[in-house]
């Protein structure tokens, strides 16, 4: 059974030490990879910038990443247009309601691709920065391969009605949020 892994093992070592070697070639150690001399013009350089007071990645930052990708949606002002976008992000449920389908997928290989999920999103939702100059959650891209196999695998046979109106109501928010924020140039 364990010769098994060896193959899987191998294809993940090699580009390993591949980035590794790049790494100190570059930067001299294998886990240095150059984010923390990326200027900025605030603080000198990103990695001094108050979101990343607990260091890169840090699992004190869940719950921001939570917050941006569940709950933020429009801002309610006084003037046209009354529901403003914020650049810091916008929810799922808000922007891309047909992931939540994925919730719903039951097939044997299922638990293969939420794991996957997990190991993805992981770096993502520790990381510093939850997004910035977003409509949405920028950082769900990276698992959006996965998540649309998890929603195919709910719909094998045909697409549900109610998921047929997600898709619009994401789309219609989408098009209202490139609307106001690209032709407006309006942000809550």
């Amino acid at each position: 059974p364990h010769r098994s892994w060896l193959p899987v093992v191998a294809g993940v070592a090699g580009p390993a030490i591949v980035v590794a070697w790049y790494n100190v070639a570059r930067f001299g150690s294998p886990l240095d990879f150059g984010y923390a001399r990326i200027p900025s013009g605030a603080t000198g350089v990103v990695t001094d910038e108050p979101w990343f007071r607990d260091g890169l990645l840090s699992l004190s930052y869940i719950p921001r990443h939570l917050k941006v990708m569940f709950l933020d949606g429009l801002t309610l002002v006084g003037e046209p247009p009354f529901f403003r976008p914020s650049l810091s992000g916008a929810s799922l449920i808000l922007t891309t309601p047909f992931l939540f389908w994925a919730l719903a997928a039951r097939d044997r290989l299922t638990w293969i691709l939420w794991l996957g999920v997990v190991l993805v999103m992981l770096p993502n939702v520790t990381h510093g920065s939850w997004g910035f100059a977003q409509f949405g959650y920028r950082f769900i891209l990276d698992a959006v391969p996965l998540l649309l196999l998890l929603v195919g695998a709910t719909f094998r046979d045909r697409i549900h009605p109610l998921a047929i109106a997600t898709i619009v109501i994401g789309a219609v928010a989408h098009l209202y949020g490139l609307w106001v924020i690209n032709v407006l140039q309006f942000t809550g």
